[in-house]
């Protein structure tokens, strides 16, 4: 018996091939001004820019506040989605964890990195980790001096003294890397804080040198 039924031609599989792989692989976010994740839409997100989360939707741009963006989903990205889903819950500590893998990490896309670092910021310190929180600042600065403007985390009244080594590392490690002034100055502003809170007189004067 024969099978008479209509075989696609190799352009209109081609398409078939990219229209599967186009869903399998996009990003997702949530959209919403309150409590809970709000819209969702998926989209191929592009880049940050200023403070919108620029995306393509059916190959047309568009562009939504930072602000406005509840929860993020990146295509192949563990770390960084686990990331999004514990900030969402509450669980600063997980959130923090893995905020910094993705914040770090070299191979990652540059919007990934940047939500990531300022995010960073902000669940490490509700995270008591203080270090954390540095590098998040750090990574932000390297990426962005602009977006890290008043960006850089407050000491908190008790702090654990490795954290504050560990910060001090962090910065030192940026600074040495041969940034521009742009980048140097919040950074250097920050290392002059931390070593004065450590009580290192000759630390902090080479700072201010």
């Amino acid at each position: 018996m024969t099978n008479n039924a209509a075989k696609p031609g190799p352009v209109a599989a081609i398409l078939l091939v990219l229209a599967c792989c186009s869903a399998a692989w996009a990003d997702v976010i949530w959209i919403g001004s309150s409590t809970g994740r709000g819209f969702r839409q998926e989209v191929d997100i592009v880049a940050i820019e200023a403070d919108q989360l620029v995306y393509l939707v059916n190959g047309n741009r568009g562009s939504t506040p930072l602000a406005r963006i509840q929860q993020i989903e990146a295509a192949g990205d563990a770390a960084f989605n686990q990331a999004e889903v514990a900030f969402n819950s509450g669980d600063w500590t997980t959130a923090a964890d893995n905020y910094l893998t993705s914040a770090r990490r070299a191979n990652a896309k540059e919007w990934i990195r940047r939500r990531a670092a300022e995010r960073l910021i902000t669940t490490a310190v509700r995270a008591g980790r203080f270090d954390q929180s540095v590098t998040g600042f750090v990574q932000l600065t390297l990426l962005s001096p602009e977006a890290a403007i008043g960006r850089e985390p407050s000491l908190p009244e008790q702090v654990d003294p490795m954290h504050l080594e560990r910060a001090v590392a962090e910065l030192e490690g940026a600074l040495e890397q041969g940034v521009s002034p742009a980048q140097a100055r919040p950074m250097l502003a920050l290392l002059l804080n931390v070593q004065n809170r450590r009580g290192d007189g000759p630390a902090a004067g080479r700072v201010v040198e």
